[in-house]
């Protein structure tokens, strides 16, 4: 309320002071999946999929949102509304178009909360965190082998048939899949063709770039079973292994040292 002077003055009322607006601190849990939130308001949101699902009549896949219902429908319909402007590829969703861009402008702004390698979209970073969970999906019907992503199953598949498709230019060898043949020319020259994408480092195999990447942001998922202690590469973990056995394999004990 205004006093007698402001009234005469013409002053506006003087606006009464903001309620405090509680803050949840302790985050909130669903009782239905335990999922954890921040606030009420997107707990509610969140529990309203739970009591109304929809369902794709083709293929009775449900989502919480019509939105994605209609999104998903797209898939059925062979639709791509979203088309890129560089290379023409279309997209069901806008998100999907604007994070393809990533891959004209080189841009990498999604990395691995593991190793740091950086990627151009979530759906090859999520891809790529199988190999620090050890999770195999993609399982070979005729051995049982397991692997990581899809396309590394569809190269292995060919080990079964015989089929050496891909030869070496250098010899007459011949090899089931490209990566063996990669492998195998890294013999006759220095190839290195798996780059950092931190610091432009080269390596000959996939697996001592992955071990690589852990430098950058010290990870050291390896641990020795025996003491605990934590390595950055497998190899140096059954390197240090050799420590707590009388076993010296090396003619100078220093070469181990640094393990111990």
């Amino acid at each position: 309320m205004n006093t007698a002077a402001e009234e005469i003055l013409g002053l506006p009322p003087i606006p009464k002071p903001k309620e405090a607006v509680s803050v949840q601190k302790e985050p909130l849990k669903c009782d239905l999946c335990h999922k954890m939130f921040k606030s009420f308001l997107a707990l509610n949101r969140h529990k309203f999929r739970h009591f109304n699902p929809v369902t794709c009549q083709i293929c009775a896949k449900t989502f919480s949102w019509k939105k994605s219902l209609e999104k998903h429908l797209l898939i059925h319909k062979g639709i791509k509304p979203y088309v890129c402007q560089v290379c023409g590829r279309g997209f069901r969703g806008k998100s999907d178009l604007n994070q393809h861009f990533y891959t004209h402008t080189g841009e990498k702004p999604f990395p691995c909360e593991v190793c740091g390698k950086p990627f151009a979209d979530r759906s090859s970073r999520r891809k790529h965190y199988l190999v620090h969970t050890g999770e195999k999906p993609y399982t070979c019907e005729i051995c049982l082998k397991g692997f990581s992503e899809k396309a590394h199953l569809r190269e292995h598949s060919v080990v079964h048939t015989g089929q050496k498709d891909h030869k070496c230019q250098l010899c007459p060898k011949q090899f089931t899949t490209k990566s063996s043949l990669q492998r195998h020319l890294s013999t006759h020259m220095d190839l290195r063709p798996f780059v950092c994408d931190i610091c432009d480092r080269a390596f000959k195999r996939r697996n001592a770039l992955q071990d690589h990447y852990m430098t950058h942001n010290n990870a050291k998922p390896h641990a020795c079973p025996i003491c605990s202690k934590r390595f950055a590469r497998k190899y140096d973990v059954n390197l240090h292994k050799v420590s707590h056995s009388n076993i010296r394999p090396f003619a100078c004990d220093n070469a181990i040292k640094h393990l111990r």
